[in-house]
């Protein structure tokens, strides 16, 4: 039987969140390269370009985390476990939500060549950043129990 360790579970979303800002990051950054070697704007658009990142980031915070509260909160049965597999549902839901906006700002970049559309792209990742999970976080937001508190402070303790 596959035991998960305090150590493991929070590797694993740890590993999540950097993957997905990683993604924000080199995307956007390959955008960037990719455009300054371009260097042209498509003038007529370029207003409409420049917004759309920001709605996606205006709408896509709210709703990320109306759905992890709302996930976390429906999470069925009381038992450390299930609680641990809802929050991690749920972290990679928010995480998501987040990290395409980031996305949208470099392509939106790419195609208008407007600096100004790439702004959300570093609020995205800092978002992202802000929220990797860790054992107080986790605790903080499951409203944990003392003893199942303990287990999430002991790298080595077998959750489930």
């Amino acid at each position: 039987m596959n035991q998960t360790t305090t150590q493991s579970y929070l590797s694993t979303l740890r590993f999540i969140s950097l993957a997905m800002a990683g993604g924000v990051f080199f995307f956007t950054a390959t955008m960037v390269i990719l455009k300054i070697g371009q260097l042209q704007m498509l003038e007529k658009y370029t207003i409409f370009y420049r917004y759309i990142p920001y709605f996606f980031s205006f709408i896509s915070i709210p709703i990320s985390t109306f759905l992890f509260k709302n996930t976390i909160g429906k999470r069925t049965g009381n038992s450390l476990k299930q609680k641990l597999i809802a929050y991690r549902s749920a972290h990679i839901l928010r995480t998501a939500l987040i990290e395409a906006p980031g996305l949208i700002a470099g392509v939106m970049f790419f195609i208008s060549g407007d600096w100004i559309a790439l702004i959300p792209a570093p609020i995205a990742l800092l978002f992202i950043l802000l929220n990797i999970p860790n054992s107080n976080r986790i605790i903080q937001e499951l409203a944990l129990e003392e003893q199942e508190s303990r287990l999430l402070h002991t790298p080595d303790s077998i959750l489930y």
